[in-house]
Formats: structure tokens, sequence, C-alpha cells
């Protein structure tokens, strides 16, 4: 059945926008299927619908697509068994932050909740906010209109939810059914405005998420992190039987920012280590590190955009066994164990669910972009480089020696 003739049969207009009771839960999903993915938007939506809202949960979604050469979006309460139209809007972006913004204060506004959580449902290419030619870009995107959602939109959004509609409070779940979602990059700057992340370090399968496991057990009495233990393991109850190369993580941002921290420290103090004039080892450390053979990596097997950083971090710690200790390199190296222990005590006190695949054992939840050959230009915008800039200096070091000692 086509999703067109799907909401037309089931769709029940509500006569006036009103405000719903108050209920333990608010779950509101971003339906950004004006793209490529629109074929799956249906099927999620009628696994929503075996949940449904009841006395303890309000589900919501924003569906925004074109049908029959008219692009619009739908604000829609879903009922168990049906669903129940809100508001429509003409001529919608979903890639437009006011779009994201305007869909999600309605939606919270009229169903308020003591926890609320968003999901975003799209294509997703990690930090990176790649040109259009590319094949995935940011978050939300609108293959009409060539837009979508960047850091900095995402960032803005939290921002005025948390001030106009959340009083001043965070969100409890920011959600993304989508690929490569899981960076530090962006959990590291949500964390102001959200208490728990979830996402999958790895490309996720077309088919997204299972709603009706997701959704189906949330009660009054759960928790937050109770919900995202029930996502994760919703998402590996669905995948582990098709493939090894899943993932989804619950993070829990209240320790993130010391991680980013850690992270940032990290890469100073590689980049002093780059700078002294006997530093083919470091240059080594880092290659073999890092190597697509060695490391857990993410999107393409080869030449992955995004590595997971503990595994990153185990892989130094091994490799610094190995380098000839001078006395001019001695202090950066004992804190740089030091410090690569610290993060790895702080991805797993951030960690606090993990599902993966068989081929991605040793993933814990967290990834970062890291340049195999060419740093992406747009790195540098990001709000994450603007606070943590030595990342992407040490990706700018280390590629800047690899060349120079070629």
């Amino acid at each position: 059945m086509k999703l067109s003739s799907f909401l037309l049969l089931t769709i029940l207009t509500c006569s006036c926008f009103c405000q719903y009771e108050k209920k333990a839960w608010t779950i509101m999903i971003y339906l950004a299927a004006d793209n490529d993915l629109n074929r799956f938007a249906e099927p999620n939506i009628q696994q929503m619908m075996q949940a449904g809202s009841n006395e303890d949960r309000n589900i919501v979604i924003y569906l925004a697509e074109t049908k029959q050469g008219k692009k619009y979006g739908k604000l829609v309460r879903v009922e168990k068994e049906s669903l129940v139209e809100l508001a429509t809007d003409d001529n919608v972006d979903s890639g437009s932050r006011d779009v994201c913004l305007s869909a999600c204060q309605r939606a919270f506004t009229a169903h308020p909740a003591d926890h609320n959580a968003l999901i975003v449902w799209n294509h997703g290419s990690g930090s990176l906010n790649m040109p259009f030619a590319d094949l995935f870009k940011g978050i939300a995107y609108d293959e009409g209109l060539d837009t979508y959602l960047t850091d900095l939109d995402v960032i803005s959004i939290l921002h005025e939810l948390s001030h106009t509609v959340f009083n001043g409070k965070k969100l409890d779940i920011l959600a993304f059914d989508a690929c490569l979602m899981a960076g530090i990059e962006l959990q590291a700057v949500c964390a102001p405005y959200v208490h728990y992340y979830v996402a999958a370090e790895e490309v996720e399968e077309g088919p997204g998420w299972d709603y009706a496991g997701a959704l189906s057990s949330i009660t009054k009495e759960s928790t937050t992190l109770d919900v995202v233990q029930q996502w994760t393991h919703a998402f590996a109850t669905l995948y582990e039987p098709v493939t090894e190369r899943y993932t989804l993580s619950g993070v829990d941002l209240t320790s993130i920012e010391h991680l980013a921290r850690n992270v940032d420290e990290v890469a100073k103090t590689l980049i002093k280590l780059l700078e002294l004039q006997n530093n083919q080892e470091i240059i080594s450390l880092l290659q073999l590190a890092t190597h697509p053979t060695a490391v857990t990596g993410f999107d393409k097997p080869d030449k992955p955009d995004y590595i997971d950083l503990d595994h990153l971090y185990a892989n130094m710690l091994e490799q610094i066994k190995y380098i000839t200790v001078q006395d001019n390199m001695r202090h950066a190296l004992e804190q740089l164990q030091s410090l690569l222990h610290e993060g790895r005590t702080l991805i797993q006190r951030c960690v606090r669910s993990n599902v993966v695949g068989k081929q991605h054992a040793r993933a814990r939840g967290i990834s970062i972009y890291w340049a195999q050959e060419r740093l992406h230009a747009s790195y540098a915008a990001l709000a994450w480089t603007d606070k943590y800039p030595y990342w992407e200096q040490l990706m700018h070091a280390y590629l800047n020696a690899r060349v120079n000692t070629a």
C-alpha cells in the first residue's frame, strides 16, 4: 500500500489544535521523509501505531514528504492502530531549522510530559556537513530542495526548545534513527541541552528502528535510562539475526564534556610529540593505531571516515609500548598514557547501553572523525572544532608530517 493512501485511510482530523493531558512521556519523531528513504516511512509508522499513545505516553510524529507533486508536513498524534492529524503545513523544507523547531515546539507544547524525547528519522552523515553532491549530508535532508540540518541547526533547535518549551530544562533523550550519528563531535555540543543521546556509530539498514519494540513498553514507571536501554535492545533484537555490522548506543551526556576535554588534551599532547625532531615513531604509532585493518571503522571499511574512540585509544596504548623513549619525549609520552587511560574510563562511564554486531565487537558506543588521507573542509566549521580545536589540528599535523617524511 502506498504511504499516501495509507494516510488517507487512517488519519482522523482533529477539529482544533488542543493541549492534551499531561503524561509521563512524550516521544516526538521528526520523520524527514522527503528523500529516497520515503518507502520506509510507512512501515515505521505502522510499527508506531502498534504501540500507540496511552495513559502513560504520547507518541507524535511530524511527517515531511512529497506525494503526487505536493510537498507538505503533517503533525500527527499516533494512537493505537490509528492516527490523528493535528496540523498540516504546505511546501515544507524538512532540512530547515525553522520547520523542525516549529514542529517540535507544537508537538511538545500540545503534549506536556514529565519526560520528553526527540527522535530524528533520516539519512545521517555524522559530524561532517558534506556538499549536497555527496550521498549523505548532515541530518534530515530534503532531496527536492538540497537542504539539511547542520550541527549548528541541531544546537539551535535544542537551545530554543529548552527555553521556549521546557522552561530551561534539558530534553531527556535525543536520538537519531540515521547513519553514523554517534560521534563525540555532536554529543559534546548537544550536552548542555540533552541528558541522553542515542545513535548508531555504523551505517543503519534502510528499515531503521523497530518502533513497536522500542515504544511499546514505555510506562509512567520508565526512567530515562530504562527507555534508552529499551531502544538499544529492540534494535539489537531486530538486527542480530540479519547482520554483523550493526551498532546502537545510549550515552549519558553528564560526563561527555569531560571526555571531550580529554580528547582535546590527547590531541594536544600528540601534536607536541609530532613536533619533535625525531617524530617518525609517533607517525608510525598513529598510522598503526588508525589503520582500517586495526581499528573499528564505520561507513567505508577500506577508508572509514569515523572510527571507534575507545578502540583507537586502546590501540595507541598498545603502540606506545614499542616506542624508543628519548629524554625529550618521556614526559609527553607519560602524559599521553595517563590521558588515554583516563579517556577509556570516561567512555565506560558515559556509555550506559551499547549493542553491536560480531564485526564490531570492539566498538564501545562513541566514534570520532579521523581523516585517513584528506581532512574534510566542513570539519573546521563545526561547533565542536570551535570549542575543542586540537583534534582538527592533530589531523593536520599528522597528515603534513606523514607527507614530509614519505
